[in-house]
């Protein structure tokens, strides 16, 4: 059990709070968590070589993986599919947000994207405050679920 727990990916987890949360939360909730998780999980990568276009990966990650109705009813088209791949194959474990080597950076660099919009500006208050709520509830569940031992923090 403890291996399957270190390979969770940062997108494995991000679904599976999905799941979690999609049964109880209202319609607006459901697309305030989707709109985060497409904000932050595009940065939560091992490597940027191939990356899809942000446009894309956005869609497909707002559109689809972070939509749980969608997830298990609509089939993606090839580029879809493509650029979900890319996804799965370049997100890092989880556990690297416990490694002190990198916890600093892959934290500031989650953070640094949650305070900004899609087009580079600063986000509202209200927005960043939103999206790290989601952001530090994918954290909390992974130390429910003990991938992580606690909520790294930024120190």
């Amino acid at each position: 059990v403890m291996r399957d727990q270190q390979a969770v990916t940062w997108f494995d987890l991000a679904c599976r709070y999905v799941d979690l949360k999609w049964p109880h939360a209202a319609a607006k909730s459901r697309t305030s968590t989707a709109d985060a998780l497409a904000t932050v999980t595009p940065v939560m990568v091992t490597a940027r070589r191939g990356k899809p276009d942000a446009a894309a990966l956005r869609a497909v990650l707002y559109g689809w993986a972070f939509h749980k109705t969608n997830r298990e009813t609509v089939k993606l088209g090839a580029a879809q599919g493509a650029a979900l791949a890319w996804f799965r194959e370049n997100s890092f474990r989880v556990t690297a947000l416990d490694e002190k080597d990198q916890r600093s950076a892959l934290l500031r660099r989650a953070l640094d994207t949650i305070a900004l919009t899609i087009d580079g500006k600063p986000a509202a208050a209200t927005t960043v405050a939103r999206k790290r709520a989601v952001f530090y509830g994918v954290l909390n569940y992974a130390v429910e679920l003990d991938i992580l031992p606690a909520i790294p923090s930024t120190r």
